[in-house]
């Protein structure tokens, strides 16, 4: 019962990205990501050996168990990516800042000094 609604919410989450991406909505590297997450969700719902073997090779009792670890995994993973955006994102909006104000205090400086 698993493997045909992974197929179907794979198979929607390629097709929602795809048109966000053409509605330039969302940045190609991120959709780079989620396209390449429901190639293989999709892999994994159409051919359930793969699925199977894994599970049985990494000792997993259910195959569902297996599957539902490669979500978290693969989550965790953007999770991690988008920490490291938004703390560079924090960096470069602190030095922006910094010199926002430094400029703003050379003005006033010099505004003070003409008059």
């Amino acid at each position: 019962m698993l493997f045909p609604v992974l197929f179907v919410v794979s198979l929607f989450t390629a097709v929602f990205v795809c048109i966000k991406v053409r509605k330039e909505q969302f940045l190609t590297q991120d959709a780079i990501y989620w396209i390449a997450f429901s190639i293989i969700l999709i892999v994994l719902s159409l051919f359930p050996g793969i699925s199977a073997f894994f599970a049985e090779l990494l000792g997993f009792e259910a195959t569902q168990n297996f599957i539902f670890a490669v979500f978290i995994f693969l989550l965790l993973i953007k999770v991690f990516l988008l920490s490291v955006k938004v703390s560079m994102l924090e960096r470069k909006i602190d030095r922006f800042i910094h010199r926002y104000a430094i400029d703003k205090a050379e003005s006033e400086d010099e505004k003070e000094k003409k008059d």
